[in-house]
């Protein structure tokens, strides 16, 4: 079996939410305690830190990562989705699983499982579980797929809990009110095992508290705490906010018996990129002009960036598309009218198509281009743009993955 066989398999066995939509969605934890016991419980065999939240979770996984393995220990990381290929979703110390393990274990597990008939997301979730305990880590870092209460990852019992924060994204699962948001989340934390709460939000605060009493287990908001920060390589602002997050974590850790010091902290933080390969975030691909890619793909997420643009005071070129389930006449109106667009799609059937996304835009009045795909798109924006311009790749996932996978230099002759 060759490695895109193996991937072919995968997809098309099991049901993935990227390529098939949320029917691919299997909530209950049931199924997967059931493949777990089978394989013995490769979950249990190591101590484990479980990741929740709206944004932020993959910021502060990597960036915790790369503080621990800064502190000498062999971290495993498992987040989703990927950008550029699956391994990425798999790593140990910032090196992604080798194909040939993926091959490996989807021979072994494929016909082990396929009576089950887990999501892509388990099947994945299982192969990372057991890739850990061969390779006998010290710590695994595991992030959540999609909420936390019924997600395929909450069959672990962490050392550490950590919700970033809540924001609006997924409600036709998670509910259609920031306190019901909120409660799935907090679905993950457990009896015997503090708690970090990133962001301390006045109207969804209660629903942690609460649940922290109900368990007996003490809880962080890591927000409410005065930190030093470290310098970091990872760009954008909102990146002072998961730095909160990382540090809150470590003192927790730290009274676990971690023995993380500060020299640890900031050599991790200030190299996550090249510790984690972490990739897609406020990501510099090009310095003129400006050319930057972030995978922010919400209402919270987008007005982060919005942000962060407009604080930079240059000329704005957003190169945009955005996934079907997205409110995107809520993200549209975040979106300034000085900035100038070129909206775009993804192959992927999860996208709204350019027609779609053009239609939705006209009743905004922004300045608009269109193009099929995010490098057509980045050609059209690149021969218009001068050197002090800017110009963004965002949206979703899927844009941002499509354009680093088939990005090359060449497009500009600018540096």
């Amino acid at each position: 079996m060759e490695y895109q066989e193996a991937l072919d398999y995968m997809y098309g066995l099991y049901p993935d939410i990227s390529n098939k939509g949320w029917d691919a969605y299997k909530p209950g934890l049931d199924r997967m305690e059931a493949m777990a016991q089978a394989m013995h419980n490769p979950h249990a065999k190591y101590p484990v830190i479980h990741i929740a939240g709206t944004n932020g979770k993959g910021s502060v996984s990597h960036m915790l990562s790369a503080v621990l393995q800064s502190a000498g220990f062999k971290v495993g990381l498992f987040s989703s989705p990927h950008l550029v290929d699956f391994n990425e979703r798999i790593k140990i110390n910032g090196v992604s699983i080798p194909h040939e393990e993926v091959i490996e274990y989807v021979q072994i597990m494929g016909p082990m499982f396929e009576k089950h008939q887990p999501s892509f997301f388990e099947f994945t979730n299982l192969m990372a579980f057991q890739y850990f305990m061969e390779e006998e880590v010290d710590v695994a870092i595991i992030e959540t797929g999609l909420g936390g209460r019924l997600d395929s990852t909450n069959i672990v019992e962490p050392i550490l809990s950590i919700i970033t924060n809540i924001g609006w994204d997924h409600q036709k699962f998670l509910g259609n009110t920031l306190e019901s948001i909120a409660g799935e989340k907090a679905g993950i934390m457990k009896r015997n095992t503090p708690c970090v709460i990133g962001k301390k939000q006045k109207e969804i605060a209660d629903v942690f508290i609460k649940r922290a009493e109900e368990l007996e287990i003490p809880i962080t908001f890591a927000s409410d705490k005065i930190y030093d920060l470290a310098p970091t390589d990872l760009g954008g602002h909102y990146q002072k906010e998961n730095q909160q997050t990382v540090l809150a974590a470590v003192e927790w850790l730290n009274q676990l018996g971690w023995e993380i010091d500060g020299f640890d902290v900031t050599e991790g933080i200030r190299n996550v990129v090249e510790k984690t390969n972490f990739k897609g975030r406020w990501q510099i691909i090009n310095k003129h002009p400006l050319v930057i890619a972030d995978t922010a793909h919400n209402r919270d997420g987008v007005k982060k960036v919005v942000d962060q643009l407009i604080a930079l005071n240059r000329k704005v070129y957003m190169i945009l598309g955005f996934a079907k389930d997205k409110d995107v006449n809520e993200i549209l109106q975040l979106l300034p009218q000085e900035f100038y667009y070129c909206l775009t799609s993804a192959d992927n059937p999860r996208m709204l198509t350019v027609k779609e996304l053009v239609d939705k835009s006209k009743l905004h009045q922004l300045k608009v281009l269109d193009a099929p795909n995010p490098i057509e798109a980045y050609k059209r924006v690149i021969a218009v743009a001068e050197k002090r311009d800017v110009i963004f790749i965002g949206g979703s996932n899927y844009v941002v993955g499509e354009f680093l996978k088939n990005y090359h230099p060449i497009f500009t002759g600018v540096s």
